[in-house]
């Protein structure tokens, strides 16, 4: 709900609100699909062990109970009319981010062919990639939740501070039509301060946001990743071999849990020290780090491999792939012998800060908004 969309007479409960159009080219590809995938098939296909079958088949794994089972890659990470844009009011076809992505998928087979063959980059295939590291990151229910929490948190603050406001809240009756008293203007906006206050009242961000957040500032993002990047193509030794999962990009920063709230947040140059992976299939895993954007390989040991692995299950909101029952078992075996490591590899959530200049204190006010680590869940049928 924007605020110049705010009923001023009224106070709007759990209301959705628009937004202004993502970023990103539209493609005149039509996309009719009503089962949408969290996961890109062309990633998920490269852990299978017949990667060029049509609907090749995975070996997946329920991490909550532990029970591996065969798959087919058409009915993995997929929710019903996931990317769907529902409000007819926007200038946006339904299927339009659908388009966006099919799109950057397609954008990023070369690029992701070249990794996995050790060849060198272009800066337009670099810049490729990067928008589909972006998406992939975005695009999974955990993040959605996690975006839209924030987003709902951001806006709910905008309007406490609009209706702190008694002078601009005459003025916007009044830009309105609205000649009410001044009283009675008062008494309204002392009522909803509250109840947005109270929780009575609230914001809610609604597909049609969550769906457009996965572009948002998408221009500037994929800059950061492409050039304050180093690119490593780390490559399994025989014998071992990576896994995906339902969450396959995990960022880490081993510093972020030591450092002050308001600074502990992670993103992909968040320190010195904050690593990236995204196992590209079961032999190649890509590691970016901050750094010069250039590309290297580096040939890893069997240790190494189960170290990304615990973090490709730690990320994993419900399910793990390979291309083999042993693969995904052995993975699980070992993260239950290492359940602290797990919990420090978990994606930690997103974060904004606001800060307050307190009349009458020396320091400003920091508070800190995160959303839940775990709270990933929607009720949209599969």
């Amino acid at each position: 709900m924007r605020v110049e969309d705010f009923d001023h007479r009224r106070a709007p409960v759990r209301e959705r609100h628009p937004f202004g159009q993502p970023c990103g080219t539209p493609t005149s590809t039509m996309t009719t699909a009503k089962r949408h995938h969290t996961v890109p098939r062309m990633l998920l296909r490269r852990f299978s062990s017949e990667p060029r079958a049509d609907n090749p088949e995975v070996w997946g794994l329920d991490i909550l109970s532990g029970t591996p089972y065969r798959a087919r890659i058409n009915n993995e990470a997929v929710i019903r009319h996931y990317y769907r844009f529902e409000d007819p009011k926007i200038p946006i076809a339904p299927s339009q981010a659908e388009q966006w992505l099919s799109r950057i998928e397609s954008d990023a087979v070369v690029p992701i062919r070249k990794l996995v063959d050790g060849t060198a980059l272009t800066a337009l295939e670099r810049e490729s990639m990067a928008f589909f590291l972006h998406v992939t990151q975005r695009r999974t229910p955990q993040s959605r939740a996690w975006h839209a929490h924030l987003d709902e948190q951001m806006y709910t603050e905008f309007l406490k501070a609009q209706l702190s406001n008694p002078e601009y809240i005459r003025k916007r009756y009044k830009d309105h039509g609205d000649f009410q008293s001044d009283e009675e203007i008062e008494r309204w906006r002392i009522e909803t301060l509250s109840d947005l206050e109270t929780g009575v009242i609230g914001v809610e961000s609604g597909q049609n946001r969550e769906v457009a957040y996965m572009f948002l500032a998408a221009d500037k993002i994929v800059a950061g990743i492409s050039n304050s990047t180093t690119w490593w193509s780390l490559r399994a030794p025989p014998g071992a071999g990576f896994i995906c999962s339902d969450n396959p990009l995990n960022i880490y920063d081993p510093g972020a849990p030591n450092r002050p709230k308001e600074h502990a947040g992670v993103g992909w140059v968040s320190s010195i020290a904050v690593e990236a992976t995204l196992p590209l299939d079961p032999r190649v895993c890509l590691l970016l780090t901050p750094g010069p954007p250039t590309s290297r390989i580096q040939e890893v040991d069997a240790e190494r491999v189960a170290e990304i692995n615990l973090r490709t299950y730690a990320a994993a909101q419900q399910f793990i792939y390979g291309p083999s029952q042993q693969a995904v078992q052995e993975v699980r075996k070992n993260a239950k012998r290492n359940r602290a490591r797990i919990e420090a590899f978990r994606p930690r959530p997103p974060q904004f800060t606001m800060i307050e200049t307190v009349q009458g204190d020396d320091q400003p006010r920091f508070t800190t908004y995160r959303p839940a680590s775990r709270s990933f869940t929607h009720s949209r049928k599969k």
